[in-house]
């Protein structure tokens, strides 16, 4: 249903949100290591930040059930920071992109719907009318 995908985007964009938190903090607290990351040295240090960030996206893939972070959790291990950033901001964008043209459709539908049911309201009310005045003809 609509909620239930809505929700789901929701979810999946919280736990992007943090997996892109835990990559800044670890900029902050080890920008050497992650400048050797970029270069392709990988350190420990940054194989464990690494592996903190796919551990947390694997999760939430996991409790989502969300192909799209299943995906994203398989490539951190393969690629570097940067690579992952840009993942992960896209997918994000994606999912905002979705969920702003899921709105936008409902928001449609509602109006919509809303002016069906007082088209609906007025044509009974006519054809009550009608059908009063056709007995009163009658009689």
């Amino acid at each position: 249903s609509f909620k239930e995908k809505q929700d789901l985007r929701l979810n999946e964009q919280e736990a992007l949100k943090k997996a892109i938190e835990i990559l800044e903090s670890a900029t902050v607290q080890n920008g050497a290591a992650l400048a050797q990351l970029r270069r392709g040295a990988g350190t420990e240090g940054s194989e464990g930040i690494r592996h903190r960030v796919e551990q947390f996206v694997s999760s939430e893939a996991k409790r989502l059930h969300s192909e799209g972070l299943q995906l994203l959790a398989e490539r951190i291990v393969a690629d570097p920071f940067a690579k992952v950033t840009k993942l992960i901001k896209d997918l994000i964008a994606r999912l905002q992109q979705e969920q702003s043209a899921a709105t936008t459709h409902k928001d449609y539908c509602d109006t919509n719907m809303g002016k069906s049911k007082l088209d609906h309201e007025k044509l009974t009310k006519d054809l009550d009318h009608l059908d009063l005045e056709l007995k009163q003809d009658k009689a």
